[in-house]
């Protein structure tokens, strides 16, 4: 299922401007300070995130929304990346992902190399999940799921 605002864990926040809500830096600002002041907490957040959203266009640049990804860590770490992974998989994906990764990339070919990081997986662990990988596509239609 996707869920992305206007759940029951919403915590309400908006932008100032009047729009619809915080653009995914400000979202990612706000989970790397959340993580990092919990780190001095009693109950510390464990949490590893990839964080994608676009940025709506500001008045100096191009005209359209860009897409921007965010991986921030369990000590409160943030970095916008181009493309990213996480777990013990991270492993062998990465490499895959740097030597297929390429700027402006069609959708078929993207989806193809995320079939490649789950064949490398299927192939590498001695577990292994019968089930059809599940990704989460995120575009200017809205959200849906499909399997790999």
């Amino acid at each position: 299922q996707c869920v992305f605002h206007g759940s029951s864990g919403s915590k309400g926040i908006t932008s100032s401007g009047g729009g619809g809500g915080l653009d995914v830096t400000s979202i990612a600002h706000l989970a790397r300070s959340s993580i990092a002041s919990s780190l001095r907490s009693s109950t510390p957040l464990r949490i590893n995130l990839l964080l994608a959203g676009m940025v709506p266009p500001s008045s100096s640049s191009s005209s359209s929304p860009s897409p921007k990804l965010y991986w921030l860590d369990e000590y409160g770490a943030s970095q916008c990346i181009k493309y990213g992974c996480h777990g013990y998989g991270s492993n062998f994906m990465l490499s895959i992902l740097d030597r297929g990764f390429y700027k402006d990339m069609e959708k078929e070919e993207a989806l193809e190399l995320m079939k490649n990081c789950f064949d490398q997986l299927k192939g590498r662990y001695v577990i292994n999940n019968s089930q059809k990988a599940c990704v989460k596509i995120l575009d200017k239609n809205g959200c849906r799921i499909l399997h790999l």
